[in-house]
């Protein structure tokens, strides 16, 4: 590897290099290579002392050390060809504290941004200059916005119809659990524990065959069903067809990039070393980079603003100084082209950050009604419940949403085929909400969960299954 001993001597702890300087009585503009080679030895020797007792694991007599992967030979890590996108994440650990933490007190924190390549094919699109975003992307939104409106007409039926067929299922299901007693009225397995509740008695009802068997037991004594499992090959996305390729893409780790990508300064160091280690323009005119959303947003505000001067070669931020300010402050030509300084990269958020904040908008949109389901589920302290409303947890957070819209969807399945007339389907039950049903509740609640419960089920699923298309 070449490296710049200068440029290494800056990166490096101020106060051990000027610890070091001073001792050695080392002048700074003094570029004597002798000298500086003895400097850059001496620091790393300094690093090798401190970390030669770090030790990483230790298992059936195999132990690897910091020092070892220190010391052995490596080499830079190459982006492979052809058709490239990268992944970026932000990694922080925080270190232990000597002492109590007060006011002023300083923690270790080890920062490092993970770059992940791949390789989607070997194709060379990412040679083709045309489609570089700097040709093709514009700060004017408003004749999108047809395109827009168009595309979203366009998903909605597609919307619309996984709408309807996951009420048939449901509807099926529903239909199923109804009973007739001997007046003629209708129950369901719901209407059995709830009436065993309210005589003190500790059953369940079995969600399989409906039989009542002592909540202490695990399974069902009829048909021994454990409704605590799904069976093991039971997939929760099998309404959505998976659109994953038969021939999953290479994946290789990228060569790690050493800030925090918490400001726009960073994400410029961020951008520049992608552009390094993806070898642009040369290997390939542009790149994909997926991301988080605070990065996301901040690399779409240097790509919106950011330029750079076809005859200077500066930088120029259009928030402090138009282009055509630069050209006449600098006296360059008229006819000085200024293209987009990050317009070689294509962003895009990663879809399961937008996945995190919808359910972080569904728990806050929905909590009026989703408190009260939230306590049956063991989540009965102000604290507890504060916790979920923030989906601090997107896990549990998803599953709630998810038991939210199941339970929420049956019951209205319920009062529909109880109070509907005999042609039961998916457009009838529309239909009856909309021309019967006139309760604010019930409407508000098919409102919640058809739309917003459901478009977020929806595109878990389609997530998972690699379904772009929906």
């Amino acid at each position: 590897m070449n490296i710049d001993k200068i440029q290494w001597l800056e990166q490096r702890n101020p106060l051990l290099s000027s610890f070091v300087n001073h001792t050695t009585a080392y002048d700074i503009s003094n570029r004597n290579e002798k000298k500086v080679n003895a400097i850059v030895h001496s620091i790393e020797q300094i690093y090798y002392t401190r970390n030669i007792k770090l030790a990483v694991g230790n298992h059936q007599g195999v132990t690897l050390t910091v020092h070892n992967y220190i010391c052995s030979p490596s080499e830079q890590v190459e982006c492979p060809i052809g058709h490239v996108q990268c992944a970026i994440d932000n990694n922080q650990k925080l270190g232990k504290s000597s002492g109590r933490i007060m006011v002023g007190s300083k923690m270790p924190v080890d920062i490092c941004i993970s770059i992940s390549n791949f390789q989607i094919s070997e194709s060379t699109i990412q040679k083709d200059e045309t489609l570089m975003p700097c040709e093709w992307l514009t700060n004017d939104f408003s004749e999108l916005v047809d395109q827009v409106n168009a595309y979203e007409l366009k998903y909605l039926d597609t919307f619309r119809s996984y709408r309807n067929n996951i009420i048939t299922e449901y509807l099926a299901e529903t239909k199923i659990d109804q009973k007739v007693d001997i007046c003629g009225a209708q129950y369901d397995k719901i209407d059995i524990a709830s009436k065993q509740n309210q005589m003190g008695f500790k059953n369940s009802v079995c969600t399989k065959c409906n039989f009542m068997y002592p909540s202490k037991d695990d399974k069902c004594a009829e048909c021994k069903h454990d409704h605590k499992f799904y069976p093991l090959d039971f997939d929760p996305y099998r309404r959505t067809p998976s659109k994953h390729p038969p021939k999953p893409p290479v994946v290789t780790v990228g060569e790690p990039c050493m800030v925090n990508p918490c400001n726009e300064k960073n994400i410029r160091i961020v951008l520049d070393h992608i552009r390094n280690t993806c070898n642009i323009p040369e290997e390939r005119k542009w790149v994909v980079v997926w991301s988080d959303g605070i990065p996301y947003l901040f690399a779409m505000r240097l790509q919106q603003h950011l330029y750079a001067c076809s005859s200077c070669d500066n930088i120029v931020d259009t928030r402090t100084e138009t282009p055509q300010d630069h050209v006449k402050k600098q006296n360059h030509p008229i006819d000085s082209v200024l293209k987009k300084y990050f317009g070689d990269f294509v962003f895009r958020p990663g879809p399961g950050h937008i996945e995190l904040n919808m359910a972080k908008t569904l728990l806050h949109f929905s909590w009026p009604v989703l408190s009260s389901i939230v306590q049956l589920l063991g989540f009965r302290t102000k604290k507890a419940q504060d916790v979920v409303k923030r989906g601090a947890n997107h896990h549990r957070s998803k599953q709630i949403l998810f038991t939210f819209f199941d339970s929420v969807l049956k019951e209205l399945l319920v009062l529909f085929i109880r109070n509907a007339p005999q042609n039961i389907s998916a457009s009838s039950f529309h239909e009856w909400v909309r021309d019967s049903v006139k309760s604010p509740s019930v409407l508000y609640l098919y409102d919640l969960c058809t739309t917003f419960l459901l478009s977020f089920k929806m595109y878990n699923g389609v997530v998972r299954k690699n379904h772009h298309k929906i």
